[in-house]
């Protein structure tokens, strides 16, 4: 009977401790949007911005250093434009993706990586054809153990383009003369 009440315990025991929740524990976190403009002929322009979501006090010197975007083979991409202390490889027919990385360590204002709570654009590829959202992965610095890096991964996500501001002031103007009419009207 004793050796029967101890197992009663100790699953007792068990059942409660996956009931406690463990402490939350400081994950890096990365996004990457996309605006995508059409050129005509099958080619497509995507802009590229990538987050750093780690937070800047619990995840402090998490630096993001390193993106790459993965896509079909087939698809061939030239990477026009990268921002200042940043270089890219890939991308030609076959090579099925571009990695971008930074080529000062560090956030700025030393280095050129990307900060907690910081983002980072444009990052500017042309594609032969409409890929869509992307499966990337990133590395960021690990502060406690230089030596291994967090990997993040996940997929890009497009984001509507702003509307230039002067289609706004149009559009304000259109509404605006259109109320006016019907005031007079009625």
């Amino acid at each position: 009977m004793l050796r029967g009440n101890s197992l009663f315990v100790g699953f007792c025991a068990l059942l409660l401790l996956g009931l406690v929740p463990a402490p939350a524990a400081a994950v890096p976190l990365v996004d990457i949007t996309f605006v995508e403009t059409p050129l005509g002929g099958g080619s497509y322009r995507y802009d590229f911005t990538i987050f750093n979501l780690s937070d800047p006090v619990a995840d402090a010197g998490v630096d993001l250093y390193e993106a790459t975007l993965n896509f079909s083979p087939a698809v061939t991409a030239a990477v026009v434009n990268v921002p200042t202390d940043w270089d890219s490889i890939g991308g030609g027919l076959g090579s099925g993706f571009v990695q971008f990385f930074s080529l000062a360590p560090g956030a700025p204002p030393a280095g050129a990586d990307i900060g907690p709570g910081q983002s980072l654009g444009v990052f500017r590829v042309v594609f032969d054809q409409q890929v869509g959202a992307l499966a990337f992965e990133a590395t960021l610095a690990n502060p406690g153990d230089p030596r291994n890096p967090f990997l993040a991964s996940a997929t890009t996500r497009q984001v509507l383009a702003a509307p230039e501001p002067g289609l706004l002031l149009f559009a304000a103007a259109a509404i605006g003369a259109a109320a006016s009419r019907r005031r007079r009207r009625g």
